[in-house]
């Protein structure tokens, strides 16, 4: 029996499959695609002008697939682009290639020119099945970037899981809870949705002599308050370091079905001495050892602390698929290019990359 599909174009429509929606969600394990975080990412955070275009399939009256999706100018992305990763459409279990077929030709009824799938896993079949299925013939795939993403396997025990990080490690953990009970800071779970104004004004702080953060703004300030109160009770998942005069670190983590994932973060700098990620990372496993999950993803990223607490690192790649169709070869020039421009500004350093902008300004 074939698979009905049906494109999503008004917000209302996605609120109604919201309970279903987040039981792909749960399934996948893929705390992202939650309703209760794209939502007030899209009401809250959406570029101006976007367009949604979520396709939804059915089996008979049950949901089986979800693609939640919207246009940005001749764009075909995953809500909440550019402020999340390890977002893709969503399926029961073993429903995969029945769904894409029914997907893939409204996704493609969108009229957009590329299809970006952002930070997804590298064993995603996504960018393969969409690119198979597309309507006019198998659609090209680029693979414009890919980060490696630390992991912590949740099993056992959280003291055997201590037990197996270094001696060295363990030693600096000491240290920085000593040091935290000698100030008189504990680390905690916020109680309550206020303390994403701490948690946001810290993120801005951490990153205001790099140029800014390039993730959180005002408006998506507003959809992390909205999650907090939108996912379900456990799965809003803020640690910090609290002190008499508020909070002096933060972690922001979101949770679904065993995997809790590490969205952003921010500590006062004169708390450095005590490596607050490393302590709210200890934390974040700690409670998922109590929560009964799998796992943990610290993101994408390369940062000393996460490969600390990891015991695994998985791959995430970025991909870019172009349906055939008047301006492909041109898309895919202009896709080729650019990766051959990050690539070799990757390997230069920068005076020779000073060298380079003075001789592309000189007068011909």
């Amino acid at each position: 029996m074939s698979l009905r599909a049906e494109a999503i174009t008004d917000p209302a429509r996605l609120e109604e499959l919201s309970e279903a929606w987040d039981e792909l969600a749960v399934d996948a394990a893929l705390p992202f695609c939650a309703p209760g975080w794209l939502l007030p990412w899209w009401r809250e955070a959406a570029p101006q002008g976007a367009r949604l275009h979520a396709v939804a399939a059915f089996d008979g009256e049950r949901l089986v697939a979800l693609a939640p999706f919207f246009v940005d100018g001749d764009a075909l992305l995953p809500l909440g682009c550019g402020a999340n990763t390890r977002v893709e459409p969503l399926t029961r279990p073993g429903r995969e290639a029945d769904a894409n077929r029914a997907l893939a030709p409204l996704l493609a009824g969108s009229g957009a020119a590329v299809v970006r799938l952002s930070g997804i896993p590298k064993f995603s079949p996504w960018p393969e099945l969409l690119a198979q299925a597309w309507p006019g013939g198998r659609a090209w795939l680029h693979e414009d970037e890919r980060m490696p993403a630390p992991v912590a396997e949740v099993a056992g025990s959280f003291d055997e899981w201590l037990g197996s990080r270094s001696s060295r490690m363990r030693n600096h953990l000491r240290k920085y809870e000593r040091l935290l009970r000698e100030r008189d800071a504990r680390v905690e779970l916020a109680a309550d949705a206020g303390a994403v104004a701490a948690f946001a004004s810290l993120h801005r702080a951490r990153w205001a002599g790099r140029g800014g953060s390039g993730v959180l703004d005002d408006r998506v300030e507003r959809a992390v308050a909205a999650a907090a109160t939108a996912l379900p009770r456990g799965r809003f998942r803020l640690f910090t370091i609290d002190t008499a005069g508020g909070p002096v670190a933060t972690a922001l983590f979101v949770a679904a079905g065993g995997e809790a994932s590490s969205w952003l973060g921010g500590f006062d700098d004169a708390w450095r001495d005590v490596s607050p990620q490393l302590l709210l990372g200890v934390e974040a496993i700690r409670h998922a050892f109590g929560a009964g999950d799998r796992r943990v993803d610290f993101g994408a990223g390369s940062a000393e602390y996460k490969h600390r607490l990891a015991t695994a690192t998985e791959t995430l790649r970025w991909v870019t698929l172009v349906p055939r169709g008047r301006g492909h070869l041109r898309t895919r020039a202009r896709l080729v290019s650019g990766h051959a421009r990050l690539a070799l500004s990757q390997r230069l350093s920068d005076e020779q990359k000073q060298r380079v902008n003075r001789l592309l300004r000189r007068p011909a």
